[in-house]
């Protein structure tokens, strides 16, 4: 009989570690927006974003810190995940809309040349909320609009 309630209580541990995982971390739509972010910026990264993927919750991942209350996303580190020798690239920063609470973006040394047609930099001024950005190093020499 008391096997029975050892076998039960184990099960309950990790059917309730499970649904933690999945339902109690980050908020999909974080999750997915973080994920679509990741896509968009050009290899070579670094591990920052290496260790972003699955279905683990995204406020564990490397450069992201989330509210403990709503589980959502309020800083963003992603500095130098390309490094200073690469090619420069278009940021698509409307990918970063999804996240409401996002109040720190950093970005140094990641080789931005701008924001691509109609999506950066419109975007980036209409989002009152977010008190810092850092783009030292990311060369900014226009936005494509």
């Amino acid at each position: 009989m008391e096997e029975k309630w050892v076998r039960a209580i184990v099960l309950l541990v990790l059917v309730s570690g499970w649904y933690c995982s999945c339902c109690c971390g980050c908020l999909e739509e974080e999750r997915i927006a973080l994920l679509n972010l990741k896509h968009s910026i050009p290899p070579p990264t670094d591990y920052v974003l290496a260790s972003w993927g699955g279905h683990g919750d995204c406020c564990n991942w490397v450069g992201i810190e989330c509210n403990i209350t709503t589980k959502r996303v309020f800083q963003l580190s992603l500095n130098y995940t390309r490094g200073w020798d690469v090619e420069g690239w278009y940021m698509n920063s409307s990918l970063f809309s999804p996240l409401e609470e996002l109040k720190s973006l950093f970005l140094t040394g990641n080789s931005i040349f701008g924001f691509m047609k109609n999506e950066g930099h419109s975007f980036l001024s209409t989002r009152a909320t977010i008190l810092v950005i850092h783009f030292v190093g990311c060369m900014i020499l226009k936005f494509l609009v």
